[in-house]
């Protein structure tokens, strides 16, 4: 999407009273139109939490280095966070739904990792200092701790 149609976003009637939860975040109105590709991966939700819930399994099974001062935790609730420093910037819940949180640090190594983590077909950008995450069929404000619902 170009920067003029983000300028045209953020500048909008409808964004400038936008508040994000997770109920908006579901677009009911697409569900008659989902193609094959999005039929596919619906059947892949909870995949990311596998993934690293399976990297956790072993002699370190509650923490394990994924990058540079990046971690996967398992959290007390069964969770798995990706930490980046000392904020929990992804997490996994084994439902398929994620959650996301910068805690306050809109940096490019934030950024690049929340991008890196999260699951495919969604993407966290910053326009003119704004961060924005968009999905298969809509574009919402970031918001930390905002929970996407997948499931």
């Amino acid at each position: 999407m170009s920067i003029k149609k983000f300028e045209e976003f953020t500048n909008s009637e409808y964004n400038k009273n936008l508040k994000f939860t997770a109920e908006s975040f579901v677009d009911d109105d697409s569900e008659d139109e989902e193609s094959d590709d999005e039929n596919e991966e619906d059947e892949d939700i909870g995949e990311d939490y596998a993934k690293f819930d399976d990297l956790l399994q072993g002699k370190s099974n509650e923490r394990k280095k994924i990058a540079n001062n990046t971690y996967a935790v398992r959290l007390d609730d069964g969770a798995i966070a990706i930490r980046l420093h000392q904020t929990n910037i992804v997490t996994f819940y084994p439902s398929g739904d994620f959650k996301l949180d910068n805690g306050g640090y809109e940096t490019n190594v934030t950024l690049a990792r929340i991008n890196e983590y999260i699951p495919q077909g969604y993407k966290v950008m910053r326009v003119k200092g704004r961060w924005f995450l968009r999905t298969h069929s809509k574009t919402v404000v970031f918001e930390n701790n905002m929970v996407v619902k997948r499931s």
